[in-house]
């Protein structure tokens, strides 16, 4: 054990000395690229130095002094622990700007850059371990910023930054509206089994372990191959306002140390791989940009739907198909008890998180998902075993997602109970009911009064009240008897029965008088000129017109209202109708009763969460 130690600080003793005596070249960022460019292999390689802003020389590598003409570098930049300043990062000083990279840029252990408006059309790869803290001098300074901004990545691009168990971190990495293009590499390697097995340059990564922030905003990815995002004990990750596209994603947070988690915004129309430990009610995440899209790694990372073992490691991480996705969602993930009980949990874990945050909108959209996923486990299970009981539960679960989004959207119920309503109030309508007792003798009636006024040489009003002679006869005669009784019964029943009297032909007179003031022609059809039938047959036109599309709305208002009470079984005991109508006045009952039914026990249900 005592061999084992010596030879340990003799190995490592050595090592650590040799970092601290690590002695940095400095060069301003002119005489950087002046180096770049003098350069005559086609590779430039440069170790161990810091590029240091110099207010007098570098006018170019500030915001306002920025190259308006693109500098263009052909050859593959290899940078190993070399440091860039820029200390006034509000003025973007000490910035790359405008820069065309034809080939790869490789830059390892640096703590700092920021490139904006640059051009990338080889691969960008960036891997930093703890030996960057070797750098204290610019990052006691300056910090450790890595910015890539408003730039063009042609062939994907790689960040990785490892602070180990550092307690200091500094390392922030951010990425700004930037455009990422990438597309697999597939190698064959002599394996015990055939493999694909991808070379992960020409892809997109990036990494944080144990540092600051990771800031993603605004960037624009046209790919298909992953886009892998993790973190590990990072305090901040920040993902907005991205477009993925077709972007396969992948998001792992583990070990989260988080204080802030924000993914807003972002648009993604592949799946996304998703990992975590544990989502902290401070996190703030949007659901609907990760509606239905959401995979845990888990289960992809079991998903074998050719049963060949490895084969299919790298179309599933290099570059997914559709079809690949539809079959995990299809079939594996609702077929494999395992794998459905690892994404119901992933989801459940999304539902206790909106949940404790008081999202209700997000919580009820999770909770769809779970349901949806569990409607297709119920298809499967029934095609399996067709029981009544697998069948009724299935034929459940599919009612209730479409009258009330399983019990979270009580509108829905209403909604398609006015439906029903207005289906069979349609219905009605072309059946006599107890309730109008006119019913189809309306519009036939209306023909005889016109027809009438049309032969008589009599005004309108006087046609109406031949109409109602008998009602009016019947009202006079009440009239006449109280009058009788004026001096033989109490003053009451004479003073209040006039009144009444009144109020019962008030309607008749009036609609009277109003026939009256627009009957301005008078005599008969046949013998009135031929200059004044047009002007007559227009008002009797108009005002039957009028008469007939009364008559239809009154109809209609009493479908309407049978079928209102027919469907809330609030009728009195009798169905008002014959015929046909009257069995399907029995089934919308059952229907009203079973969806009043949902809606009261989705409202209840919401009520109590």
């Amino acid at each position: 054990m005592k061999n084992l130690l010596v030879i340990f600080l003799i190995l490592f003793f050595p090592r650590q000395s040799h970092s601290q005596e690590v002695e940095y070249q400095e060069y301003s960022y002119t005489e950087f690229f002046n180096l770049i460019e003098k350069e005559q292999d086609t590779v430039f390689q440069l170790s161990d130095a810091f590029i240091l802003f110099n207010s007098q020389t570098d006018s170019l590598f500030t915001k306002a002094g920025q190259r308006k003409d693109q500098l263009v570098i052909d050859k593959k930049i290899v940078l190993n622990n070399v440091h860039f300043q820029f200390p006034n990062v509000p003025e973007r000083a000490g910035a790359i700007y405008n820069v065309l990279f034809k080939r790869d840029v490789d830059i390892d252990e640096s703590i700092s850059a920021y490139f904006i408006n640059c051009v990338f059309e080889g691969y960008f790869h960036s891997n930093n371990t703890s030996q960057l803290l070797a750098a204290d001098k610019l990052a006691s300074e300056y910090g450790n910023l890595f910015y890539l901004a408003d730039s063009k990545f042609h062939r994907g691009l790689e960040i990785a930054f490892n602070d180990g168990d550092s307690e200091r971190r500094e390392t922030q990495i951010g990425l700004w509206n930037n455009e990422i293009w990438s597309e697999p590499i597939f190698d064959k390697m002599n394996m015990p089994f055939t493999v694909n097995v991808v070379n992960m340059r020409n892809a997109f990564s990036v990494y944080g372990d144990n540092i600051v922030a990771i800031t993603m905003k605004d960037n624009v990815f046209h790919t298909r191959t992953p886009v892998m995002i993790r973190s590990n004990k990072t305090e901040a990750v920040t993902i907005h306002r991205n477009n993925f596209d077709e972007s396969f994603v992948r998001l792992s947070l583990e070990e989260s140390g988080q204080l802030a988690l924000e993914i807003e915004d972002n648009t993604f129309n592949n799946a996304v791989l998703f990992d975590t430990d544990k989502l902290d009610p401070s996190y703030i995440i949007q659901w609907k940009q990760l509606n239905n899209k959401i995979i845990s790694r888990g289960s992809w990372a079991w998903f074998d739907p050719e049963h060949e073992g490895h084969s299919l490691w790298a179309e599933k991480y290099a570059n997914p198909s559709d079809s690949l996705v539809e079959a995990f969602h299809n079939s594996f993930k609702i077929e494999n008890t395992k794998w459905f009980n690892e994404e119901i949990r992933l989801l459940g874990s999304f539902y206790d998180y909106y949940q404790s945050k008081y999202l209700k909108e997000d919580a009820n959209l999770v909770y769809i998902e779970m349901k949806d996923m569990e409607t297709e486990r119920l298809k499967y299970l029934n095609k399996l075993d067709p029981t009544f009981d697998n069948f009724f539960t299935l034929k459940i679960n599919q009612f209730l997602k479409v009258f009330s989004a399983y019990g979270t959207r009580p509108a829905n119920a209403i909604i398609y109970s006015m439906y029903v309503i207005l289906i069979f109030a349609f219905v009605y309508l072309f059946f006599p009911n107890s309730w109008d007792s006119h019913g189809k003798n309306r519009i036939i009636n209306r023909y005889k009064f016109f027809a009438k006024y049309m032969s008589k040489d009599a005004g309108i009003h006087e046609v109406y009240q031949d109409e109602k002679k008998e009602e009016m006869l019947s009202y006079e005669q009440f009239k006449n008897i109280m009058q009788s009784y004026e001096n033989k019964i109490p003053k009451f029943f004479t003073a209040t029965a006039f009144p009444l009297y009144k109020w019962a032909v008030s309607g008749t007179k009036l609609t009277s008088a109003f026939l009256r003031r627009i009957d301005i022609i008078q005599g008969t059809w046949s013998e009135l000129p031929t200059s004044k039938r047009w002007w007559k047959g227009l008002l009797l036109i108009g005002a039957f017109t009028i008469a007939i599309a009364y008559d239809i709305i009154i109809k209609m208002l009493n479908a309407l209202m049978l079928s209102i009470n027919t469907f809330t079984t609030l009728g009195f005991g009798e169905i008002p109708i014959k015929g046909l109508p009257r069995y399907l006045a029995i089934i919308q009952g059952f229907i009203g009763w079973f969806m009043l039914t949902i809606f009261s026990v989705s409202l209840i249900s919401q009520l109590l969460n």
